[in-house]
């Protein structure tokens, strides 16, 4: 849960930094986490797609429900809890060294996510 919360810090942080004026800077982490994961998703369903099961077709119920899950889970840990509060004090005490490293990492992810999507979208239009 600690990663989690890290990447909710550096996405905090990063809204914080780039926005004008400073507001909504936990609601647009909360989003961006859930863009995160559904596009994660969606990767997983095009591989599914293009190396196991040609014919699968993702109906939108289920679709909805997945999407409708991640909201749940992200509502729970970021809007109606206040522990990530809490970690974001944690983490700005962690030396400038680590917090570098952390957020290298969280980056590389966040760009291995993205860039994964968009291969696996790739992928499947080559089906075609």
């Amino acid at each position: 849960m600690r990663g989690y919360y890290y990447l909710f810090y550096k996405l905090f942080i990063f809204w914080e930094k780039i926005s004008f004026p400073k507001f909504w800077s936990a609601f647009k982490a909360e989003v961006s986490i859930m863009a995160l994961e559904i596009w994660l998703v969606m990767s997983v369903v095009n591989y599914y797609t293009v190396f196991i099961d040609r014919h699968f077709y993702l109906n939108k119920i289920v679709f909805m429900l997945i999407v409708v899950c991640i909201v749940i889970v992200n509502l729970k840990f970021f809007t109606y809890s206040s522990v990530w509060k809490d970690y974001n004090v944690r983490f700005e005490r962690l030396s400038k060294n680590q917090n570098l490293i952390g957020g290298i990492i969280v980056w590389c992810i966040i760009c291995m996510i993205i860039l994964n999507f968009i291969y696996s979208f790739y992928l499947l239009y080559q089906l075609d």
